[in-house]
């Protein structure tokens, strides 16, 4: 089996201390996914954190204190 592809259309949307992150998914490899895992960095791109999302998941919210953020 194939790994998945990587997520498309990712898109994050902020507002007052919270991010509205959203995807497309990608081929699954052949296999059914299990779960997904979105990763939170730091305006200096250190990774923070990580939020778990179920494996037909296509959106997640992120609680987050004031900075710059990116998501992978």
């Amino acid at each position: 089996m194939a790994k998945p592809d990587a997520p498309t259309n990712v898109v994050a949307k902020g507002n007052k201390g919270t991010a509205s992150v959203t995807w497309t998914q990608g081929y699954n490899g052949g296999s059914a996914l299990t779960g997904q895992t979105v990763v939170v960095y730091n305006g200096a791109g250190t990774r923070i954190g990580t939020v778990a999302a179920s494996a037909t998941a296509t959106s997640v919210n992120v609680r987050l204190q004031r900075g710059s953020y990116s998501f992978g």
